[in-house]
């Protein structure tokens, strides 16, 4: 159950991200680079790798490198190896980003997160890297 929640919790903090302040500014949009930094500014370890490949629309696929930064009460995590295997992809704009969340959640497999047009899923997630994005996306949703 905690899962869940955490995954709702990080779900109401992408949409307040996304939503903006609603003071009738244009709505923000990012790249992969700009996601990559400002997720690394809030704590999480992620390297933007190379486009794996498009999809049908014509849109990149990124490989993304999590790196676990602390180790778990069993030890794991020590040698800062990647934790499962991450994909991210820029959408024209928020509510195309938001249709490929909503695509990702309903995969059993995936984590997913959103911010603004920004799209990161990965697969086999470690609950310590799983706590650290969470906070992450929560932060960036805080700051804006």
């Amino acid at each position: 159950m905690g899962a869940r929640r955490s995954l709702a919790l990080a779900a109401a903090a992408v949409t307040l991200l996304a939503a903006g302040c609603g003071d009738g500014e244009e709505e923000r949009t990012m790249s992969a680079r700009d996601f990559v930094s400002e997720m690394n500014q809030a704590g999480a370890a992620l390297k933007l790798g190379p486009v794996l490949t498009q999809n049908a629309d014509g849109l990149d696929i990124t490989e993304v490198t999590i790196k676990r930064t602390a180790p778990t009460p069993t030890g794991e995590g020590q040698d800062l190896a990647p934790s499962g295997d991450a994909t991210l992809i820029v959408l024209a704009d928020a509510e195309e980003a938001k249709g490929e969340y909503d695509r990702c959640q309903g995969a059993p497999s995936l984590s997913c997160y959103r911010a603004a047009n920004v799209v990161l899923r990965v697969e086999d997630l470690q609950p310590t890297d799983r706590a650290l994005l969470t906070s992450a996306i929560s932060q960036l949703a805080s700051n804006e």
